[in-house]
């Protein structure tokens, strides 16, 4: 946007800018004077809602990296996995698995999502109950799509069947 010779941006370019925000339209937009040969980079992302499930801005914290619950739906979460490894000692050589539990496709995943989580609070860069709400956010927001996308089928579909974080058992 063109600046005035004291370095603040031209009140009228700034107007233009508050009435093309306020307005939404596109040609408003375009109407804003700019200040130099460069176009303004996405002007309008910040009006930009989701389609698909819950709006995703809507919510308090962002969800994680990962879309475990996505996962827990597609694929049988109480299936057992056969001749399991783990880390030796050293962390270099991979040995029979020698815990007395079997693993499970749903524990590991959640195992994955805890795992994501927390590394960030190792990485300094959230706290522990940042972690454990932003798993059940992306949890909210994955169920919320696929219940979108159950709708969406032509054929008949039973539905997603998923363990819950809680541990509470639904079907989509």
């Amino acid at each position: 946007m063109p600046h005035q010779s004291n370095g603040e941006v031209a009140i009228s370019a700034y107007e233009a800018l508050l009435s093309a925000l306020n307005t939404g339209y596109q040609n408003a937009f375009e109407q804003i004077p700019l200040g130099g040969d460069r176009k303004l980079t996405n002007p309008q992302c910040g009006l930009a809602f989701d389609l698909e499930g819950k709006d995703a801005f809507s919510y308090v914290q962002p969800p994680p990296p990962a879309c475990v619950t996505i996962l827990k739906a597609w694929f049988d979460e109480s299936f057992v996995i056969a001749n399991p490894v783990e880390p030796d000692v050293t962390g270099q050589v991979v040995v029979p698995y020698s815990g007395s539990a079997d693993l499970t496709v749903g524990g590991e995943l959640n195992k994955v999502a805890a795992n994501v989580a927390l590394g960030r609070n190792t990485a300094g860069v959230h706290w522990r109950s940042d972690a454990t709400q932003s798993m059940l956010l992306g949890e909210a927001l994955a169920i919320s799509v696929l219940k979108d996308q159950k709708s969406a089928y032509n054929e008949q579909f039973n539905g997603f069947s998923l363990t819950k974080f809680d541990g509470t058992t639904i079907t989509v």
